[in-house]
């Protein structure tokens, strides 16, 4: 569905599953954790894999730790409760954007490291736009639907 916005193998100028993963992590902690890490280990046997073990597990640790090391740091970083008690907009945003930035360079570093890439700096750059305009995406696309829901219960209620 996505392939037009390919730019480098594993790397998309929009990507969808960033914003699933920083709302699981952002709502369930370290169970949506794990499940993203479960999610990354089947996808990366299933799809990816090239015999090497280390590599699929690493990527999908590297893809369930990074949100919650970004949700960590914004309790720090960013004085956000860690309840999410008054979180506003420009939290949200200053969250994913230092969600797309850590996860797109540890997991570049990562391909790097293991010689699956040779543009750390370019291959980075764009996976991080990439995780940002699709983190946004799915955050907007979800404040729409939570606006939309209670007009959608009170329609289903019977007369």
């Amino acid at each position: 569905m996505f392939d037009d916005l390919l730019f480098l193998h594993r790397v998309h100028w929009i990507y969808i599953p960033a914003g699933i993963r920083f709302i699981l992590v952002l709502l369930f902690f370290e169970v949506g954790a794990v499940g993203i890490f479960m999610g990354a280990m089947w996808i990366n046997y299933f799809y990816y894999f090239n015999g090497d073990h280390l590599f699929a597990i690493g990527t999908s640790v590297l893809a369930a730790a990074s949100p919650l090391l970004a949700r960590y740091l914004s309790v720090r970083w960013l004085k956000m409760d860690l309840n999410m008690k008054g979180l506003t907009n420009g939290m949200l945003l200053k969250m994913s954007l230092l969600f797309a930035i850590l996860s797109s360079c540890l997991i570049q570093w990562w391909f790097y490291w293991n010689g699956k890439t040779d543009t750390f700096l370019l291959a980075a750059s764009v996976m991080a736009i990439g995780k940002w305009l699709g983190t946004v995406l799915v955050l907007a696309l979800l404040r729409i639907l939570l606006k939309l829901a209670p007009n959608l219960i009170s329609r289903d209620k019977p007369i």
